[in-house]
C-alpha cells in the first residue's frame, strides 16, 4: 500500500527538487526545522531544510537533520572500510549538494583520524555550492560550480558545459577517490557518457571511482512501485518525460562498458532495489 501510495504522489510531484527552489513556500518548513534544531549542537551548522531536502533525505521533509548527518558519516566510514579512501586522500565529490559529506568528514575524518587530504565539491545547483563556499574551511574545502542545463538542478542555467568538453575543474590525474551519489542516475546518455570519460581523466592511476544509478536489474520497478522506467530514450530509462533528468536508469553491462571504453577497471557493483553502486579503477 506504502508503494501505491508513494507512486501515486509521484504522479503528482514528479520531482522535488524543483518546488525546493521556491523560498516562500519552504520558508515555514525552513523555520520549523531551525527551531527544532535551537541548542542541538551537533545539528547546528547545517545549511537550510530546503537544500537538505533538495539532496534527498527519504521524503523526511522535516526532522532529516540527524538522518542527514549521519547518512555522510556512514558513508565515510564504508569507503575507509573498503580501502578505497585514506584520511590524507585527495577527493572529488561530484553532486556535493550542500555539503553532506564535506560537513561529515569535517567533523568525524577518515577512519577515526582527522581528514589533512584536499576535498573538491562540485555541483550544477549555483545557491547549494555558495552555501558550501561560505561555511567551509576553504584551505582544505573548494567548490566549484558545473555549469550545465537540468530542468530538475539547475533550469535557469544559461551554458552548458557539457557542450565545451572538460566539466570538472580538477587536473589530469589529481584525485585518488571520487564518489557520485545519486549523480549519475540523473544523466541522460550523452552526459552519462561524457562524465564517465572525465571520471578517468581526473583520476590518479590506481584511483578509485564509486557512483550510484538506478540499474535496471536491480531496481525495485512495476506499475504499483515508487519507479516505473516505462520510457526508453536510446540507452536511457526515464521515469518521467516532463522531467527527464528527475530519475534515469540504465542495465547493467551497458554502464560497465561505459566504464570500460573509457579506459577504466571495473571492480564490483553494490546491489541495490533503489541506486545500485558501480565501483571502477584507473589503469
Amino acid at each position: 500500500m506504502s508503494g501505491l501510495l508513494d507512486a501515486t504522489f509521484r504522479r503528482f510531484v514528479p520531482s522535488l527538487p524543483p518546488l525546493t527552489r521556491n523560498r516562500v513556500l519552504m520558508a515555514p518548513l525552513d523555520a520549523i526545522d531551525y527551531l527544532a534544531r535551537a541548542g542541538q549542537s551537533d545539528l547546528a551548522g547545517l545549511p537550510p531544510n530546503r537544500m537538505r531536502i533538495r539532496t534527498g533525505v527519504g521524503n523526511r521533509l522535516l526532522g532529516n537533520g540527524a538522518y542527514w548527518v549521519g547518512s555522510g558519516r556512514d558513508f565515510w566510514g564504508q569507503q575507509f572500510d573498503a580501502g578505497r579512501v585514506r584520511p590524507d586522500s585527495s577527493i572529488l565529490d561530484l553532486g556535493c549538494g550542500c555539503g553532506r559529506c564535506a560537513i561529515a568528514i569535517d567533523r568525524f575524518g577518515i577512519g577515526g583520524q582527522p581528514f589533512t587530504g584536499k576535498y573538491l565539491g562540485l555541483d550544477v545547483d549555483r545557491e547549494m555550492i555558495s552555501w558550501c563556499a561560505a561555511n567551509m574551511d576553504p584551505t582544505r574545502f573548494r567548490f566549484a560550480h558545473v555549469a550545465k542545463r537540468s530542468k530538475v538542478y539547475s533550469p535557469n542555467e544559461s551554458a552548458d558545459a557539457s557542450a565545451t568538453g572538460r566539466v570538472f575543474v580538477a587536473e589530469d590525474g589529481s584525485i585518488d577517490f571520487m564518489f557520485a551519489i545519486s549523480v549519475f542516475s540523473h544523466l541522460l546518455e550523452k552526459d552519462f557518457i561524457q562524465y564517465v570519460q572525465e571520471t578517468r581523466r581526473v583520476l590518479r592511476p590506481g584511483g578509485r571511482v564509486l557512483f550510484s544509478t538506478f540499474c535496471m536489474e536491480d531496481v525495485d520497478s512495476g506499475p504499483d512501485r515508487r519507479w516505473s522506467f516505462k520510457h526508453r530514450w536510446g540507452a536511457t530509462f526515464v521515469e518521467s518525460e516532463r522531467y527527464p533528468e528527475a530519475a534515469t536508469g540504465y542495465e547493467r553491462d551497458w554502464v560497465i562498458d561505459q566504464g570500460i571504453r573509457a579506459g577504466l577497471e571495473f571492480d564490483t557493483t553494490i546491489p541495490s532495489p533503489v541506486q545500485t553502486c558501480f565501483v571502477f579503477r584507473a589503469k
